[in-house]
């Protein structure tokens, strides 16, 4: 059983779909390092992190079949909000995150009846752009939950 829930800019409970026009920006990045540089970066705009180089190299390893894998996988993703009722969940989300924007996260955070916490100033990326405000979210996250 399940203590506890996170869900830092995840995709909506009833899916992410990706428009078909984009599937083919997707594939570009596999070949075009510029574009995978500039794709990565716009979900840190606050400041691309100290390991950017590192998550950079990763998706450019990334299996070919993941690049455009992935939003299909997420098109079909999805969660009845009523499987997860009573469960302590923390919905986060960035103020600038253009993939998972505020209102998906609002949304998502009301379809669960819990509070959305949105950083302001921060993207897609806010684990790794401000890992102190999300490190004490997720401590005080933490001790609201139920000692095993």
């Amino acid at each position: 059983a399940l203590s506890g829930l996170v869900l830092a800019a995840s995709a909506p409970l009833n899916g992410l779909v990706t428009p078909e026009e984009n599937y083919p920006v997707l594939e570009l990045l596999r070949s075009t390092p510029a574009l995978l540089e500039a794709s990565l970066g716009a979900l840190f705009p606050s400041g691309r992190p100290a390991n950017f180089a590192d998550l950079l190299a990763d998706g450019a390893n990334m299996a070919a079949t993941h690049y455009s894998g992935n939003a299909r996988a997420l098109a079909a993703w999805g969660v009845d909000p009523a499987r997860l009722a009573g469960l302590p969940t923390l919905v986060l989300g960035g103020e600038l995150d253009p993939l998972i924007t505020p209102d998906m996260v609002r949304a998502q955070a009301a379809a669960l009846n819990v509070e959305a916490t949105v950083l302001s100033g921060r993207g897609h990326g806010f684990p790794q752009e401000d890992p102190a405000a999300f490190r004490a979210l997720l401590d005080g996250f933490l001790r609201l939950l139920p000692t095993p």
